[in-house]
């Protein structure tokens, strides 16, 4: 259907243009007009209808192919407003920003567990994985990672973060990453935020 629309839209340009050269009207005027019939003198008959039948048959193709022209211009622009309103769903999304700060050595203790175990539990609890981070600042990169998670609303967060924490699993994979040492030095920072109005839809 995509293909559909795409073809649709470089025709219904392309006849935005002709009928801006042949008739002076622009948009999808214009390209209505080039479709249309036009108006030609009259002419003496030729005694034989073939002709005349001919022409009108000429015209009656011409009719129907501007009116497919805007079934499919009037289908694409359906089609577009279609995706406009789920990209807008998706913008409904609260976003939880997350920063945490390990004891000095200790980065790589929390790379291993997110990679191996964590990203795998929260997507178990509906917590949506976005983005995972490290700080450009060489001293900063050392002890800090910074992810980015999604959630259906701050009370579905709540929710999820229950259910984790809670989790058998999640508590063994703690423990064990643990065994050797504290990973983090102090509790995580996190802050909930909404795509601003103008931002662009992920």
């Amino acid at each position: 259907m995509l293909l559909g629309y795409a073809l649709a839209g470089g025709y219904a340009s392309r006849l935005r243009a002709q009928g801006r050269r042949r008739h002076g009207i622009s948009g999808l005027y214009g390209a209505i007009a080039l479709l249309l019939p036009e108006t030609e003198p009259l002419r003496p008959r030729s005694g034989a209808h073939g002709g005349s039948m001919r022409g009108s048959a000429a015209k009656m193709m011409r009719t129907l192919l501007a009116i497919g022209a805007v079934v499919l211009i009037a289908v694409g622009s359906m089609g577009f407003a279609a995706g406009v309103a789920v990209g807008q769903q998706r913008s409904t999304r609260v976003y939880e920003l997350r920063t945490y700060t390990t004891v000095s050595g200790r980065l790589p203790a929390l790379h291993k567990r997110f990679a191996e175990h964590t990203l795998a539990l929260f997507a178990k609890h509906g917590m949506r994985n976005e983005l995972y981070f490290t700080p450009t600042d060489s001293a900063k990169a050392k002890t800090t990672l910074i992810y980015l998670l999604s959630h259906e609303s701050e009370e579905a967060a709540t929710r999820s973060w229950k259910a984790f924490s809670a989790d058998p699993a999640w508590i063994a994979v703690r423990d064990a990453s643990e065994a050797d040492g504290t990973i983090l030095e102090k509790s995580p920072e996190r802050v909930f935020m909404t795509l601003a109005p103008f931002s662009p839809v992920p």
